[in-house]
């Protein structure tokens, strides 16, 4: 994973443009990813895919003609999506185009409203506000090129015993930003890496898309009847616990992702906080339960959409653990499913060969073994209603050592899938 990272960090990305294709063109080299274009202009569920925006240069001189702010210092000085200006400007003028943050320089985006402006540190802005060593009017020049291409996202596909699918996405709009995105692309990447090599009973997609208007195209172009449900993987690198933002109305991968965590952390849904692309799939006409998996976020990530953002912050134990989790949750999604019995009273296991005499029952002792328990928790609870996980949510076991009995009792015909 780090080594994806540090290739994609240096990349400037954006809704749609060039590094947006550079960066899906390498993760091919990691997983068979298809990257599939949608042309600007294009209408999409009332929203119009952008033109693709290209910096050629951009910067800030003072009245002696030094460059104060430059975007090849950092990409993060001219706001993404900016439209083009060069001339002379006022204090005051440049001041009303410039947004600034305390030792860094924020990310700011001006993607569906006509603007230019620059960002810098707040030591910068007022030594422009003070007349500290940088004096107007000032030269303010943008080349920039607002072209029609393509928005292009990124598809993996994994198939599974049935035509229903889980969704698994990030996010691939952002400048650099390590842990906002990076983070949750290499851990969705890695995921998928791992799933590709399960024989799985739902199939699998992975979508690669700048945030919003990616998944709004995605939606308007696929059949979202067959999506039961995803995960949204974003900020995944700092160092705040691993918690999940729930779905809108609760679904398969909320009540897996609970499962899977110890102890479970969850956020009730949000359309303003926290949710990313996994809002434009709850509710409002679709209701596929998406949840996002995630750490801090934007309130607990103080390098959140800032020039601060940088592969040193990344926790890699934390990654793996995102990983980890995720793919556990998947699992659990995978054994989930409701059975019915084959039989009327207690049957006779010793009769089918399967009593779990290996597990320590039996024999006239106390031994309380969980293994053994859930053998007799899924013989008296199975009834064609219930599905696997909440039996054993409701005996405080894993689903896991449901895995043995669930195999026995199918072989021995003792119960079958409802």
């Amino acid at each position: 994973m780090r080594k994806l990272l540090d290739d994609l960090f240096p990349v400037y990305r954006t809704l749609c443009g060039p590094g947006a294709k550079e960066t899906l063109e390498r993760i091919q080299q990691e997983i068979p990813l298809e990257i599939k274009e949608y042309p600007s202009g294009t209408e999409v569920m009332g929203w119009t895919i952008p033109k693709e925006f290209v910096v050629n240069e951009a910067w800030v001189k003072d009245k002696y003609g030094k460059k104060i702010i430059d975007f090849d210092a950092h990409p993060y000085h001219l706001w993404s999506y900016s439209q083009p200006f060069s001339g002379e400007v006022s204090r005051d003028e440049l001041l009303e185009h410039l947004t600034s943050q305390h030792r860094c320089v924020p990310l700011r985006q001006t993607y569906y409203k006509d603007d230019w402006g620059f960002s810098c540190t707040d030591d910068l802005r007022e030594c422009i506000e003070d007349e500290k060593g940088f004096w107007g009017p000032f030269e303010a020049h943008i080349d920039v090129e607002h072209r029609d291409g393509h928005l292009r996202i990124g598809e993996a596909y994994h198939e599974g015993e049935t035509e229903q699918e889980v969704l698994i996405n990030s996010y691939v709009c952002h400048p650099l930003g390590a842990n906002d995105n990076l983070s949750g692309v290499v851990c969705a990447v890695n995921l998928f890496k791992r799933l590709a090599q399960t024989k799985t009973r739902y199939s699998y997609r992975l979508c690669l898309w700048p945030e919003t208007i990616g998944p709004i195209a995605w939606i308007a172009a696929n059949d979202t009847s067959i999506v039961v449900g995803g995960m949204t993987l974003g900020i995944c690198g700092d160092d705040y616990p691993l918690v999940f933002d729930e779905s809108v109305n609760g679904g398969p991968m909320d009540n897996a992702l609970a499962h899977a965590m110890s102890p479970p952390m969850c956020r009730e849904y949000s359309g303003f906080m926290g949710p990313t692309d996994s809002r434009h799939f709850n509710g409002m006409g679709l209701n596929i339960p998406m949840v996002t998996l995630t750490r801090g976020g934007p309130a607990e990530f103080p390098e959140y959409h800032t020039s601060l953002d940088t592969p040193d912050i990344i926790n890699w134990e934390n990654m793996d653990e995102t990983v980890e989790v995720a793919f556990n949750a998947i699992q659990v999604l995978e054994r989930n499913q409701v059975y019915r019995p084959r039989y009327v009273t207690t049957p006779c296991l010793q009769k089918h060969g399967i009593f779990p005499y290996q597990h320590g029952t039996g024999t006239g002792g106390n031994e309380r073994t969980n293994a053994a328990r859930a053998y007799f928790e899924l013989m008296y609870l199975v009834d064609g209603k219930r599905d696997l996980l909440s039996i054993a949510d409701s005996q405080g076991l894993s689903i896991f050592d449901f895995d043995e009995p669930v195999e026995k009792f199918l072989e021995a015909g003792l119960i079958e899938p409802a």
